[in-house]
């Protein structure tokens, strides 16, 4: 294997999708055969990245929740065949059917019939919420699919078997990650809690690029309400350990740490992924979900794999089983398909394989994602544009507090000469755009996402998040009397 050619094509490709840093090790029968660290950390100081900078796997988190609750299965403290309320008697969905029997199993394989429903549920700043105060919104929050009928890939019930490991273990979701996977392992740079990243020295800054292609550091989504669903902070030298351990199925020094028949569970297939991007592609052409891991065949091969994204970063690990190879990647880019694109290429040349243009595949889907964005906004225009109708009534009537019992809180405020929403820790100047419905931009600054909230000053707000492009959730705020 040529490894200074591997690390000019990294080089070439973070030039491409413009990262400012890449850590990637490449692991085989459980040791580190190649780890490489590129690019800056910090822009700011031009602190550099190496093995111990610490980056949020975002969900790459989700996997080691899968691992905890099948040590607490291997205990007979729990089966992820039983119902969710067996451990969380409280737990209840929209759908009274679903909410008495969906089991753990449907939580952690997406397949609970509710959305993403994340506005409602990451909050930042003094708007966070307790995991029990999770639970109880999830039994306020609609569905918008049949229980069990499809997968729909949603954050809070990864939030809610975090939960559900606190209370059978008698320790915090980040205590028992410490003393169950992390010691064990020898993760000795990782954790759970959102404070030892922001206090570490050696931590990467979130960045984003903008459309006119200046790079500036953003606001960082990694914090603690993201519990067992993307709020681990970790380390290239730690992560690669764990992909050592992924593939010797054992520690180094021996332990297991789950059974041979619970590791078949977590990773068998119980799903189809209905939401793959690059599934077209002959070399991945279908998408399977197990517990905390998308499966797929990689140009024949067996593959685990899953990517994460936050504000700030994005990561990405994957390993072929019956060749004992696996890679794991971090960078601090929002929105960037470079992993995927440099573990592919090292799957490539590790497995000696036809070479593949992933760099311009990944490139086009960087563009038709931007495309159908802008798309999005064109038609959300063009449609209120027709209606033409002038405001109705006085914007002061507006002013005040909104709740809905599964949203929480919104506040609508004067800002100099527009109104504001204030939601969840963000900020939402209102646009004008017919009658009393108003538009607001709910995407981020190299992506915006337009969206409506339409005001009946009788009743209250009504508000449009999108979970994905096709289909937004609608939910109504009611005036705080």
């Amino acid at each position: 294997m040529n490894i200074e050619a591997i690390d000019r094509y990294a080089a070439e490709q973070m030039e491409r999708f413009e990262v400012p840093s890449l850590c990637y090790a490449l692991v085989q029968r459980g040791k580190v055969i190649h780890a490489s660290t590129l690019g800056t950390a910090d822009l700011s100081t031009g602190r550099k990245a190496d093995l111990h900078t610490r980056y949020p796997i975002c969900s790459l988190t989700k996997s080691m929740t899968a691992l905890c609750m099948g040590m607490l299965a291997d205990e007979g403290k729990l089966s992820f065949e039983m119902p969710v309320r067996t451990y969380l008697p409280e737990f209840k969905m929209a759908d009274t059917y679903a909410g008495e029997h969906a089991t753990i199993r449907d939580l952690l394989s997406h397949m609970t019939g509710l959305p993403r429903h994340d506005p409602a549920i990451f909050k930042i700043g003094e708007e966070k919420e307790s995991l029990e105060r999770v639970v109880e919104k999830i039994g306020m929050l609609p569905m918008n699919r049949e229980f069990r009928s499809r997968f729909e890939y949603i954050n809070p019930m990864y939030l809610v078997c975090s939960l559900i490991i606190e209370r059978l273990s008698g320790k915090s979701y980040g205590e028992f990650l410490k003393e169950r996977l992390f010691r064990p392992i020898g993760m000795k740079e990782s954790s759970a809690f959102t404070e030892d990243m922001l206090n570490s020295a050696n931590r990467a800054k979130p960045y984003i690029r903008l459309k006119d292609g200046s790079m500036v550091e953003t606001l960082s989504f990694c914090n603690d309400s993201l519990s067992g669903a993307g709020n681990v902070n970790s380390t290239l030298a730690d992560m690669a350990a764990y992909m050592g351990y992924l593939i010797e199925q054992k520690t180094e020094k021996g332990e297991q740490l789950i059974s041979e028949q619970t590791r078949k569970q977590i990773f068998a297939t119980h799903t189809i992924d209905w939401c793959g991007y690059d599934y077209k592609w002959p070399e991945m052409p279908v998408a399977c979900y197990g517990l905390g891991w998308t499966i797929q065949p990689y140009r024949g091969n067996l593959c685990f794999c899953h990517a994460g994204s936050l504000y700030g970063f994005t990561s990405y690990m994957s390993f072929l089983p019956y060749e004992q190879t696996g890679l794991v990647l971090l960078s601090n880019l929002e929105q960037c398909f470079l992993p995927q694109t440099m573990a592919h290429h090292l799957f490539d040349v590790a497995l000696k394989l036809p070479y593949v243009n992933w760099e311009e595949r990944y490139a086009e889907n960087q563009r038709n994602m931007d495309a159908a964005y802008e798309a999005h906004n064109e038609e959300i225009l063009r449609t209120d544009r027709k209606k033409k109708s002038k405001l109705v009534s006085d914007p002061s009537l507006f002013l005040g507090e909104y709740k809905n019992s599964g949203y929480g809180r919104l506040q609508v405020c004067q800002l100099e000469d527009r109104l504001q929403i204030k939601y969840g820790g963000w900020n939402y100047p209102l646009i004008h755009s017919y009658g009393n419905t108003y538009l607001l931009d709910i995407g981020r600054p190299n992506r915006p996402l337009l969206t409506r909230a339409e005001f009946c000053p009788e009743r209250g707000v009504k508000v449009w998040f999108e979970v994905n492009l096709e289909e937004p959730i609608e939910f109504l705020m009611e005036r705080k009397r």
